[in-house]
């Protein structure tokens, strides 16, 4: 047949036998030896039929492999790749040189302690699953990866491989990255640019290393971050608002990692907060924040029903404005706190200093505070101070209870302003 001069194998073995299917459709069965086809892109659509459980790939008049059913892939292909409906594909070490699509309904796993090379896009419509925990799986190359389906990283076991990507991928609407109690990082040569879902779920963790050079994690406007899981950012890594959106995973920063752009990261949930915000931040309704010598460079704002803590014997800086409407508390006695900065704080809700212990720390004030009228400073057998570069100007209510004390400590001149209206409280 005139096809055989257009087709190759990797293996010495000819193929077992040709011949043409009714409706006229030429064939080749292939012995299981037989991986990879080179093919003349003028092809008319060619059935290849692999010995084994049946697999089912066909070349198409425009020289697109379409695979249909159960198939491995693990050759290299550089003819464009689509994966149809219904169908499920083990991918292990395939090389991708051209467009790989993953349609509506069909499905692509990576197996367990392999990878997939993506030199070229990978546009998944369907669901690509990536093992983690006790298997790792890897995705490289110059390509780029297009989600508007599931990825889906899933837990073998409950160790601390990950599935790592090495590529940059983008979460379109309504496409979703799913950790199911699974562990992802995205290493040197990643990014990710989300406007659909991540959901991390269960204890899944989504990584950015510290490999260099940077990469980012960019969030567009109506951008969906869920789950109970932890955003875990390393190195001179940032996480990028081009869009205001929440998230309700826990966000953690470490090393020189930071957020970026002029959009607002809302946080929900219980959060442990380190390392530097230089977008505007807001501490949701009914989410509260645990400062670890967090830096805010932005507008830091805490809802109506919102609160903040700082650790103890720790400290948060504010290099913006905090707008406190909720709750904000700091240790003393037996532990210390610090506020920091050269911003301010607004606080129209509550400032609460408290005790741990019968010490003599205080919860110490490096920056001007103002207590407009409908906020409330409390010491609750608390000590504070008021250190050089503070300031306190009251329109509300500074209430010291249980003999306790407000300290302005000695050094540059400071003030404390009392304004017509405020009440001055305690005992």
């Amino acid at each position: 047949m005139r096809l055989f001069r257009h087709l190759t194998t990797t293996s010495s073995s000819p193929p077992s036998n040709a011949g043409i299917l009714p409706g006229g459709l030429p064939f080749l069965r292939l012995a299981l030896a037989c991986r990879q086809l080179l093919l003349h892109a003028s092809l008319m659509s060619v059935m290849f039929l692999l010995s084994g459980p049946a697999r089912a790939a066909v070349v198409n008049v425009d020289g697109v492999l379409s695979v249909t059913g159960k198939e491995t892939l693990s050759a290299t292909y550089d003819l464009p790749v689509r994966i149809e409906k219904d169908a499920g594909v083990l991918l292990a070490g395939a090389v991708f040189n051209n467009l790989l699509t993953v349609m509506e309904g069909a499905s692509a796993e990576i197996a367990h302690n392999s990878s997939i090379t993506v030199n070229a896009g990978l546009i998944n419509r369907g669901t690509m699953s990536f093992p983690s925990r006790d298997r790792s799986s890897v995705v490289d190359g110059k390509g780029s990866i297009e989600n508007a389906g599931v990825i889906n990283i899933y837990p073998v076991g409950g160790g601390g491989a990950e599935a790592h990507f090495k590529v940059a991928v983008t979460i379109s609407f309504p496409g979703r990255l799913l950790l199911s109690s699974g562990w992802a990082n995205f290493a040197s040569g990643s990014s990710l640019n989300v406007a659909g879902a991540v959901e991390l779920a269960g204890d899944g963790r989504l990584r950015f290393d510290s490999s260099l050079p940077a990469h980012n994690m960019t969030v567009q406007k109506g951008a969906q971050m869920t789950g109970t899981g932890t955003l875990l950012v390393g190195g001179e890594n940032q996480v990028v608002m081009a869009g205001d959106a929440t998230a309700a995973f826990h966000v953690t920063l470490v090393e020189s990692a930071r957020t970026a752009g002029k959009a607002t990261l809302t946080l929900a949930g219980g959060q442990g907060l380190t390392g530097t915000y230089d977008s505007p931040v807001r501490i949701a309704e009914g989410a509260s924040a645990t400062m670890f010598g967090a830096i805010f460079n932005n507008t830091l704002t805490v809802a109506a029903g919102g609160a903040i803590d700082v650790a103890h014997n720790n400290s948060v800086t504010i290099n913006g404005k905090l707008l406190n409407h909720g709750k904000m508390s700091l240790p003393s006695r037996d532990r210390y706190s610090h506020v920091n900065g050269s911003g301010t704080v607004e606080n129209s809700g509550l400032i609460v200093v408290y005790p741990v212990g019968g010490g003599g720390a205080e919860a110490h004030f490096h920056l001007p505070v103002t207590v407009p009228v409908s906020g409330t400073l409390l010491l609750d057998a608390g000590y504070a101070n008021f250190a050089p570069g503070s300031a306190l100007d009251v329109t509300g209510t500074v209430d010291v209870e249980n003999g306790r004390r407000l300290r302005f400590e000695g050094g540059e001149p400071r003030e404390m302003i009392v304004r017509l209206g405020a009440q001055l409280l305690g005992t």
